[in-house]
């Protein structure tokens, strides 16, 4: 899910599916509208996820810096997963 114009809205359903889903390995998100509000329902979706490993998250609106970048940072460490911005 790349390049598109995926909203807050198909962030939070994103989180939640990574609470479900426990095959997953790879998820890729960059170049879309994602604000801090969808970083932190993937964050939380991501403590609840014991396969994702890689996840591209580049280019949305949240960054490394911003509190719900910092908060996806975080579960990504915990988790073990990979982050790429």
């Amino acid at each position: 899910m790349t390049g598109g114009k995926m909203s807050d809205e198909c962030g939070n359903a994103l989180g939640q599916m990574l609470e479900q889903n426990k095959t997953i390995e790879e998820l890729w998100l960059h170049n879309n509208r994602l604000t801090d509000i969808s970083a932190k329902a993937l964050a939380k979706g991501m403590r609840s996820n014991s396969t994702l490993k890689e996840f591209w998250i580049g280019r949305n609106k949240f960054t490394e810096t911003s509190e719900g970048g910092r908060t996806l940072m975080e579960a990504a460490k915990a988790k073990g997963v990979e982050l790429k911005w």
